[in-house]
């Protein structure tokens, strides 16, 4: 059932968005207005503001007089998006053992345990949007909504490589399990090191968590 607090816009962005994350829409790859309102059946004006959106959130970038492109990765991009993540998760480390997190704890536990059962029946995208989810709770752990607002803008750009991290682009089936269960365990771990306050132990985590992802795209960029 459709949710009736989204508008057109919001369904625009995220048809859009869902396309370019999966690559159906592939990196430098130019997005036709006509093409996508006929694509999803939705009018000029949500799909153009939803463009607009996209481009606020760096997945497209707009070209004069050509319209929108879908933003390239390059080694450049993406060693900007990880350092970014690392000191804005660091940040929420330092804010979010300060807090009673409670409720976030749960919710995190419960994004997790869905991951779990995605990544045991390779459900690629249901496994990409609870990770994000994952993150996204951990990030309301902070109670600051800068860094919230933050942290949502660039991990936009987090999934589709999430989706590149996760996929059989990368490795086969048997290397992506190995892959997927430390993903998951270092999940927990957050969790574990969030309830006890051990900011120290919390930060260390998270630097292998976001350094492990950051080697396999680079990795594949390279190759």
């Amino acid at each position: 059932m459709a949710d009736p607090k989204k508008t057109l816009v919001d369904i625009a962005y995220e048809k859009i968005f869902q396309d370019i994350m999966t690559f159906k829409f592939k990196p430098g790859m130019r997005l036709e207005e006509k093409t996508l309102m006929d694509e999803y059946d939705i009018g000029r004006t949500p799909i153009r503001e939803g463009l607009m959106r996209l481009e606020t959130a760096m997945i497209v970038e707009s070209q004069s007089g050509k319209g929108y492109m879908v933003k390239p990765i390059t080694l450049q991009s993406t060693k900007s998006i990880f350092e970014t993540l690392l000191i804005l998760e660091h940040g929420v480390a330092d804010l979010a053992i300060k807090r009673n997190i409670e409720p976030y704890l749960e919710s995190m536990v419960n994004a997790n345990k869905k991951m779990e059962e995605a990544a045991n029946n390779f459900n690629l995208l249901t496994l990409v949007e609870k990770n994000h989810l994952f993150h996204e709770k951990y990030t309301e752990c902070s109670g600051n909504e800068y860094l919230i607002h933050g942290l949502i803008a660039v991990r936009c750009e987090a999934r589709r490589l999430a989706f590149l991290s996760y996929s059989e682009r990368i490795e086969d089936q048997k290397a992506l399990r190995k892959h997927y269960n430390t993903v998951i365990r270092e999940h927990k771990e957050m969790v574990m090191y969030l309830s006890v306050k051990d900011c120290d132990a919390l930060k260390k985590v998270i630097t292998n968590h976001i350094n492990a992802f950051k080697e396999r795209v680079i990795n594949y960029l390279m190759n």
